[in-house]
């Protein structure tokens, strides 16, 4: 529906018309600071001479002298029923709670849906196929033609698993590796570790650039030597934190509001 106070998550409409430039669709709203607000999503595009210029991060002036000349939308309700896949309607997950606004962007942005019984589940848990869906599906958002990787690597994903083209494309571009040679384990829970070293590698994949930090977690001795650097560049760059007691918790299951919140600061770098 249409709203005259612009929050994180909604839409943002704009026709060539309305601001007589060579506008996209849509983009969606990071933060608003006053009349001021940052737009997160990449589909808005304008062009200055010959350079196209993405949206992301882009802070646009808001009402007073632009008053109609953007159209915003709160994505809540449908036919006097909300629909599940919109963050205000899912009965579990309030305002308040700690993720809402990284969850409130990826669900916008199709990376991230509920579970289709009108609740989000924030603190459940998270599948290693579920994960490489999230990153395949930004990876689409960005252009990438996920659905053509229809060659099988591994045994244990088979062409009839819903996640089987995201799997295919994440193993060959080097963002995942098997739990063996040959096994991916789609229906295992991730664990932070499994969650860090699979962000650091689709950073890589990006070419997004990283700070190392170093780790000073009471268990960082639990941390395996496989995800060490993954972890350290986590944390480092600011897209993963402690689980709490200086703990890092790296074999602990990450939660579904922890993958929205971490997937959405990779995507903020």
């Amino acid at each position: 529906k249409v709203t005259t106070s612009p929050k994180p998550g909604d839409y943002i409409y704009a026709t060539a018309e309305q601001r007589g430039k060579s506008y996209g669709h849509y983009a969606v709203i990071k933060s608003v600071n006053g009349s001021q607000l940052t737009l997160i999503e990449q589909n808005w595009s304008w062009y200055s001479g010959s350079t196209v210029y993405a949206a992301k991060n882009r802070v646009i002036p808001y009402g007073g002298q632009y008053a109609g000349t953007y159209t915003v939308y709160t994505p809540v309700v449908n036919g006097g029923s909300q629909n599940n896949d919109s963050p205000g309607s899912f009965r579990d997950l309030s305002t308040s709670h700690w993720a809402y606004d990284y969850i409130t962007a990826l669900v916008n942005l199709k990376i991230i849906n509920g579970m289709g019984d009108g609740t989000f589940q924030p603190e459940g848990s998270v599948t290693r196929a579920q994960f490489i869906k999230m990153i395949g599906t930004d990876a689409i958002n960005n252009g990438n033609n996920v659905p053509n990787y229809t060659t099988q690597r591994f045994s244990d994903v088979k062409s009839s698993h819903w996640s089987y083209t995201y799997v295919n494309w994440a193993q060959q571009k080097g963002i995942i590796k098997g739990k063996t040679a040959n096994s991916f384990a789609p229906e295992d829970k991730i664990t932070r570790q499994e969650m860090a070293q699979i962000l650091y590698n689709y950073a890589m994949f990006k070419g997004l650039s990283l700070t190392s930090g170093t780790s000073n977690f009471s268990d960082k001795q639990k941390i395996d030597s496989w995800a060490g650097d993954a972890v350290s560049y986590m944390v480092g760059s600011g897209i993963m934190t402690g689980k709490g007691n200086n703990n890092f918790a790296p074999t602990a299951n990450a939660t579904r509001a922890e993958a929205a919140t971490v997937l959405y600061r990779l995507l903020d770098l």
